[in-house]
C-alpha cells in the first residue's frame, strides 16, 4: 500500500474511534480519597472513557465533611475540566470548627478560601487564599470538659499572578497574634521566573529583622540592605525557592543552601502546607503532584522556577522507544551529512558574497541548498521522533505536508531517499563553496590594492603599507609585484620623513640660539640650562647616528622639539623642586624623565 494512502486509512480509523467513544457521561455519588482521608467524598462530574481512563470534561464539584482525625472539618471544591485538563476558575473553601490540630491539645475554628485560574491545564492570571483562624486547648476537669478562651485571629493572605504557568508576581500577608509580627511584602519576577524586585509594607518595628533576615548592620544605609539581600537571593539555587516569609533570620552556608536549623518557610513549602493541611490534593486530575518520598524541603516537585508547573495531564507520557539498528545507522549517517553541508556553507561569507555582483549566481544556488537542507533537518527531527515514539501520528503527517520532494516517497524508502539526496547536494554545494571563497578573495585583494594606491597618492604611506600588507596575505603568489610596490612605499616614506626632519631641523635652530640667550648662558636657572645642555649634545648626537633610519631621526628630532619646548615653557616659572632633582644626575634618560619628554 502507498505511504499516503496507508495514513488517509489511518485516520479515517482514528477518527471514527473517536466518535464512538466521545459520548459524554454523567455521574453523581462515592469519591474515594487516599490518606490522609481515607474516606468517601461526594462528587459530581461530567467525562468521557477511553482505553487510559476516564477523561474529565465540563463542570466538576467535591463536598466532604471529615470523620475521625478529620472531624470538625468540612470541604467544598468546584472547577471546570476541559477535554482532561483544568480550565477557568477553581473555588477551595474549606472550614473547621474545633478541628484537634495536634496530640498537644490545641482545637482549631476558621475558614479558608482558594481561588485558582488554569488555561489548559496551566496555572493562569490570579490565585488568591485567605485565611483566619483562631484557636483553644481542651481543659480536663474532674466534674466536667471544658475550653479555654479562643486565641487572638491570626489571618493569611496570598496572592499570585501566573502567565501560562510562570509565577510573574507574589504578594504575601501575615497578620499575626502579636501586631508587631505583622508582615506584608511582593516580589516580582522577569519572564523568565528570575527575582526583579521586591515591595515591602512591614507594620512591624523589627522591620530590618523581618526584612533582611540577618543583613541588618547598623552601618547599612536602606539601599544598601536591599542590594544585599538580592544579592543573596540570586547566588542562591533557586531565588524563588528561597524567598522566606518568616522573621527568623535567615542563613546561608557557603554552598548557598539554608541553614537546615533555620525556622525560614519558603514558597515551595508554604503552597504545600495549602494544599496539604488544609485543602484536598493529588486526587483529583490536574492537582498538583507531591512526592512525599523526598525530604520535607523538596515535597513540591517542580514548583519553582523556571517554571511553575508543566501541563497537567493525568495519562503517562508515551515511553521512548529505541531505534532498531537499521534506523539508527541511517539517522546517524544523514545527520553527520547535514552537518557537514551546513559547515561549509558560511552565514558571513554569503553575506558577503551577496554584495558582489559577479558572484549573485553563486550565491542565489548557495541560499536555496542552505534553505532546502533547513528544511530536510526539521523533517528529520520530526520523522526520528515519531520512530521514538515521542509525537504523535499527525505530527508525523506533517512531514509530507507542502514540501514537494518528499509527497511521492513510501515509509519505507523516504530515509534512503535523503540520504542519498544530502549526498548530491554535498557534492554540488563543496566547489560551489570553493568558488565563492575565490571570488571573495580575489574582490578582496582587489580592494585593498586598490586602497594602497589611493594612499599611496595621497602620501598617506604607513596607510599603504598596511593595506599592501593585507592583499600579501590574501594572495602570497602575487608576491613580486607587491615587493615593489611596497619597496616604492618605503622609499617614498622615508622621504617624507627625512623632508619633515629637515622642517624640524630648521625651528630647532633657530631656538638653540634663543635659548642660551634667554638663560643668560646659565645665570639664571642654572641647573635646568645644564641639564638642557647634556640633552641636546644627546639627541642631536643621536639624530646624526647612521643606524637609524629617516623614519627614527624623525621621532628623535621631535623629541628634541619637545625639549626646546619645554626650556621655553620653564624660563618663567618656579623650577627650584625641578633643579634640585636635576642637580642630582648627569644621565640623558633621568633628565628626560624629570622633565616628562
Amino acid at each position: 500500500m502507498n505511504f499516503r494512502n496507508f495514513f488517509l486509512v489511518s485516520i479515517i480509523m482514528v477518527l471514527g474511534f473517536n466518535v464512538a467513544s466521545q459520548t459524554l457521561k454523567k455521574y453523581s455519588g462515592a469519591f474515594p480519597l487516599s490518606e490522609p482521608w481515607s474516606q468517601d467524598a461526594k462528587i459530581t462530574c461530567s467525562f468521557f472513557d477511553e482505553k487510559s481512563g476516564k477523561v474529565y470534561d465540563g463542570k466538576f464539584t467535591l463536598s466532604i465533611v471529615g470523620k475521625d482525625n478529620f472531624k470538625g472539618v468540612s470541604q467544598n471544591i468546584t472547577g471546570f475540566f476541559k477535554k482532561g485538563l483544568r480550565d477557568g476558575k477553581w473555588i477551595f473553601t474549606v472550614s473547621y470548627n474545633d478541628w484537634k490540630l495536634t496530640e498537644n491539645n490545641y482545637y482549631k475554628t476558621g475558614a479558608s478560601t482558594l481561588t485558582i485560574n488554569y488555561k489548559s491545564g496551566l496555572p493562569d492570571n490570579l490565585w488568591s487564599f485567605s485565611g483566619s483562624y483562631k484557636i483553644r486547648q481542651k481543659t480536663e476537669q474532674v466534674s466536667k470538659t471544658g475550653f479555654t478562651a479562643f486565641s487572638k485571629v491570626t489571618k493569611q493572605n496570598i496572592k499570585m499572578n501566573f502567565k501560562e504557568g510562570i509565577l510573574n508576581t507574589f504578594l504575601y500577608e501575615s497578620l499575626g497574634l502579636n501586631p508587631k509580627d505583622a508582615i506584608r511584602y511582593t516580589y516580582t519576577f522577569d519572564e523568565a521566573g528570575f527575582l526583579q524586585n521586591i515591595a515591602k509594607d512591614i507594620e512591624s518595628s523589627k522591620s530590618d529583622e523581618i526584612w533582611y533576615h540577618g543583613l541588618d548592620k547598623s552601618s547599612d544605609d536602606e539601599k544598601l540592605k536591599m542590594d544585599k539581600y538580592l544579592y543573596y537571593l540570586k547566588i542562591a539555587e533557586d531565588s524563588l525557592a528561597y524567598l522566606p516569609y518568616s522573621y527568623k533570620k535567615l542563613v546561608f552556608r557557603e554552598n548557598k543552601k539554608i541553614n537546615e536549623n533555620d525556622s525560614s518557610i519558603n514558597i515551595s513549602n508554604l503552597l504545600l502546607r495549602i494544599y496539604n493541611d488544609i485543602f484536598l490534593w493529588n486526587d483529583i486530575p490536574g492537582d498538583l503532584h507531591f512526592d512525599t518520598t523526598k525530604s520535607k524541603q523538596d515535597y513540591l516537585v517542580k514548583l519553582t522556577m523556571p517554571g511553575f508547573y508543566t501541563r497537567e495531564l493525568y495519562k503517562q507520557s508515551p515511553k521512548e522507544k529505541t531505534l532498531n539498528a537499521e534506523q539508527a545507522e541511517m539517522f546517524s549517517n544523514i545527520n553527520k551529512l547535514l552537518k557537514s553541508v551546513q559547515s561549509v556553507i558560511i552565514e558571513p561569507k554569503l553575506n558577503k558574497c551577496s554584495k558582489i555582483e559577479a558572484a549573485s549566481q553563486n550565491y542565489s544556488s548557495l541560499v536555496k541548498y542552505r534553505d532546502t537542507i533547513a528544511q530536510v533537518q526539521d523533517k528529520i527531527n520530526a520523522l526520528e521522533k515519531y520512530y521514538k515514539g515521542v509525537s504523535s501520528f499527525s505530527s508525523f503527517q506533517e512531514v509530507f505536508s507542502n514540501t514537494e520532494f518528499l509527497k511521492n516517497i513510501s515509509e519505507k524508502d523516504i530515509l534512503n531517499y535523503i540520504l542519498n539526496m544530502i549526498t548530491s547536494i554535498e557534492k554540488i554545494v563543496l566547489p560551489l563553496t570553493k568558488d565563492m571563497e575565490k571570488t571573495l578573495n580575489d574582490f578582496e585583494y582587489d580592494f585593498w590594492l586598490n586602497e594602497g594606491n589611493t594612499s599611496m597618492a595621497q602620501k598617506n604611506y604607513p596607510a599603504a603599507m598596511k593595506a599592501f600588507e593585507t592583499a600579501k596575505i590574501l594572495k602570497p603568489e602575487e608576491q613580486e609585484p607587491i615587493t615593489k610596490i611596497k619597496e616604492l612605499t618605503r622609499r617614498e616614506a622615508l622621504k617624507g620623513a627625512e623632508d619633515q626632519r629637515m622642517k624640524n631641523f630648521s625651528y630647532l635652530s633657530e631656538h638653540f640660539r634663543k635659548i642660551p640667550v634667554n638663560y643668560k648662558s646659565g645665570e639664571i636657572k642654572k641647573h635646568l640650562y645644564n641639564a638642557y645642555l647634556i640633552l641636546k649634545e644627546y639627541m642631536v648626537s643621536e639624530m646624526d647616528n647612521s643606524k637609524y633610519d629617516a623614519y627614527q631621526k624623525l621621532e628623535i628630532s621631535k623629541q628634541v622639539i619637545k625639549l626646546v619646548d619645554k626650556m621655553n615653557e620653564l624660563l618663567n616659572s618656579d623650577t627650584e623642586e625641578l633643579e634640585k632633582q636635576l642637580k642630582k644626575t648627569k644621565e640623558p634618560e633621568k633628565i628626560k624623565e624629570i622633565l616628562g619628554i
